[in-house]
């Protein structure tokens, strides 16, 4: 995996109850001396827990910490093929009946330029190209795949990722073009040992055919005694796999008619912007103002009022590019020796080098409500009343009529719903939501309220817009408001729109 990359391997460990289960669909369709790998054995956890040892087995594994003696013996008794390596760089002559396995998880930004080379033969291979932005364990997989025989087995567990982010649709996308998806069991927490995140079991057979799979939600191992019951599993297409969202298993949900929801862009006077990107956040950016040239600028959105505060401000050092202010210019001086010298800054060590005003943060005006991409349950429209520029982490609209009845609107629960339908699970409850899927979001039109309730939703929104404590009462009044209305144009039970939404009964 290249020098760089053996002290950050991915390693979280599969759990003896997972491993058990993993096992019981390859060996329902294996024979004696039929042929399993497991690329990354770690604790060599899936074949120790095999019903029987007729298999021919091959285990290979990176980290040679992790071989103790009584594995080695394993492989000695059961006459398998131990190899101590990387599957990334391994050739292997014979393909396999079955391959089992929990790969890595490295971030794209932790794998070595070594590496990478290699990961690019994986993708050049078969033909398809791959997002830089993938985790390590995509192309596990893929290299796995491409050891199959013809209707062998993969059974994999890995973070549930690619499920929901970017660089998950061209493989979602191949997998569906090229084999058999069968099933997919999706553990939203503690799959593994020491560490809480979720985790999907994908059963992929390699032959060409079929557009439906099987798909579990299971909130822990703790409830494996239930999958053998097939009335529980839902049946997906591969159209489905391709826009995969936690809403799509989920059999009541609000419907985005056109004729009473239009797109958040088509609600802001401009397209909606991100904000700006500092060249270093640790250089660029302070607590207090105590450089001249610094600008206030927005970066926190996890308060609990409405509105832009002093709490959400820190200050940007918005330089221009003709330096006057010696006490900047050497600070820029002392900046820029420290990152040439820093070992690990590749990328901003390169715009250093080959751009002389590498120190220019890009700071625009903000919008008058701003949005962190970054949520969990606290989905917040903040009032920018000073449009103070903001950091990347927000989306900025530039709103001109209706400014408070639009305020309210965005803090409703309906539009809560339509986020966290259309934004990406990022593990352990945080979602993040892309600028271009952030302009699609449907939002109810606002012009199908009567006038009172404009008036009304217009009170909120500036009762929301200043209130230091406490808003649970004003988004309350607000919901009741949206929800009512949506429910007298949409015809559906008001009772039920309260259940989906807000979890009422």
């Amino acid at each position: 995996m290249g020098k760089r990359d053996v002290n950050n391997l991915g390693q979280y460990f599969t759990l003896k109850k997972v491993a058990r289960f993993m096992n019981s669909f390859i060996e329902n369709n294996l024979t004696y001396h039929s042929s399993i790998l497991d690329p990354c054995i770690g604790k060599n956890i899936f074949f120790q827990e095999l019903k029987n040892n007729n298999y021919s087995i091959t285990g290979l594994e990176i980290d040679e910490s992790l071989i103790t003696q009584d594995i080695r013996n394993f492989y000695k008794n059961n006459c398998g093929n131990l190899i101590i390596g990387d599957f990334i760089k391994h050739n292997f002559l014979n393909k396999f009946d079955a391959i089992i396995m929990n790969p890595p998880y490295i971030r794209q930004e932790k794998i070595s330029f070594e590496t990478k080379r290699e990961l690019t033969n994986i993708s050049n291979s078969i033909d398809v190209k791959i997002s830089r932005k993938s985790n390590f364990y995509i192309y596990f997989i893929l290299k796995a795949l491409s050891l199959l025989k013809h209707n062998g087995t993969l059974v994999v567990i890995t973070y549930d990722s690619w499920l929901y982010s970017s660089f998950g649709k061209t493989f979602r996308k191949y997998i569906t073009d090229n084999y058999e998806l069968k099933r997919i069991i999706h553990f939203k927490n503690n799959a593994f040992l020491n560490i809480d995140i979720g985790a999907t079991i994908i059963i992929i057979k390699n032959v060409k055919k079929g557009s439906d799979f099987l798909y579990l939600s299971l909130q822990n191992p703790d409830e494996l005694d239930i999958v053998d019951n097939e009335k529980l599993y839902i049946k997906l297409s591969y159209s489905d796999l391709l826009r995969f969202n936690d809403h799509l298993i989920n059999s009541e949900k609000i419907i985005f008619d056109k004729k009473y929801f239009k797109k958040i862009a088509d609600y802001s006077n401009k397209m909606p912007w991100r904000g700006a990107e500092s060249p270093a956040n640790k250089y660029f950016l302070f607590k207090a103002d105590s450089l001249n040239g610094l600008t206030k600028i927005v970066k926190y959105g996890s308060i609990n009022t409405y509105f832009v505060t002093e709490r959400n401000n820190i200050f940007a050092l918005n330089t221009p590019k003709n330096i006057s202010d010696i006490k900047i210019a050497k600070y820029l001086d002392d900046i820029r020796k420290i990152i040439l010298s820093n070992r690990t800054s590749t990328t901003l060590k390169k715009r250093v080098l080959n751009d002389p005003y590498w120190y220019r943060f890009q700071i625009k005006r903000g919008g008058n409500i701003i949005f962190n991409y970054y949520f969990r349950e606290n989905i917040k429209f903040l009032f920018n009343k000073m449009r103070l520029p903001t950091m990347g982490n927000f989306y900025n609209l530039e709103i001109k009529d209706n400014i408070f009845p639009l305020i309210a609107l965005f803090n409703s629960a309906l539009t809560k719903y339509s986020f966290i339908r259309f934004s990406k699970n990022q593990g352990r409850g945080l979602r993040k939501i892309q600028l271009n899927e952030f302009n699609e979001v449907p939002i109810i039109k606002l012009e199908l309220f009567t006038k009172k309730e404009v008036r009304l939703l217009h009170s909120l929104g500036k009762e929301l817009s200043r209130a230091l404590e406490n808003p649970d009462q004003i988004i309350n009044n607000i919901n009741k408001v949206v929800l009512f209305r949506y429910s007298k144009i949409s015809g559906q039970n008001l009772r039920l729109i309260n259940k989906i939404i807000l979890n009422i009964g």
